[in-house]
């Protein structure tokens, strides 16, 4: 006999997937594209979208701290990551904000670049002492890319700030647009992301 699950027991596995793994990770593979994984460093951003980079998967994590020498999807070198979801803060009040990585890394808050460890270098940690955040939820974007050599990608919230699921933020490039589209299953928002490529 064939038994399906209710609403309730479903919302209650989606519910806790989500706490345990908030954050999404797109993983790109650079060895197409011109300069690789430098060629995509725009100086304030990682551009995803440029020529010859390619989707190599996706998949779900419970923190931003992938340590050093690290691959993912059998890539180890030329390639990035885009890791996002939201920082929930506990109360108002200024942070502290670290990011660790070799090579380049941009980490958004809000939209907004807040902490910046661009271009080609060995595990070299960047920190911006003085981010004012209200408490609540804050979506962030951590963007990184791996040319030669060692890698290494951190980023550990300070205390009274949390992992939770949030939406994607849009990536804006010349040639390229990340496009969140939202549904709501019992009230609880859900997204799921489409990439497209502009004309």
């Amino acid at each position: 006999m064939i038994k399906f699950l209710t609403a309730a027991v479903l919302l209650a596995v989606l519910a806790t997937g989500a706490q345990a793994q908030p954050l999404t990770v797109d993983v790109f593979n650079f060895a197409g594209v011109a300069g690789q994984g430098p060629g995509t460093d725009t100086g304030t951003s990682i551009n995803f979208a440029a020529p010859g980079a390619t989707l190599a998967g996706s998949f779900a994590s419970s923190n931003a701290s992938f340590g050093a020498s690290f691959s993912e999807f059998g890539l180890s070198t030329q390639f990035g990551m885009d890791v996002q979801g939201s920082l929930s803060v506990a109360s108002t009040g200024v942070y502290s904000l670290t990011i660790s990585s070799d090579d380049g890394s941009y980490l958004y808050v809000d939209g907004a670049l807040t902490v910046s460890d661009g271009g080609g270098h060995g595990a070299f940690a960047v920190t911006n002492p003085a981010v004012s955040l209200t408490a609540g939820l804050h979506p962030f974007a951590l963007q990184f890319y791996q040319g030669g050599g060692g890698d290494e990608l951190d980023f550990a919230p300070p205390a009274g700030i949390t992992f939770a699921p949030g939406p994607i933020v849009p990536e804006l490039s010349a040639s390229g647009v990340t496009v969140p589209l939202f549904f709501s299953i019992g009230g609880m928002l859900l997204f799921e992301k489409r990439r497209k490529h502009l004309a």
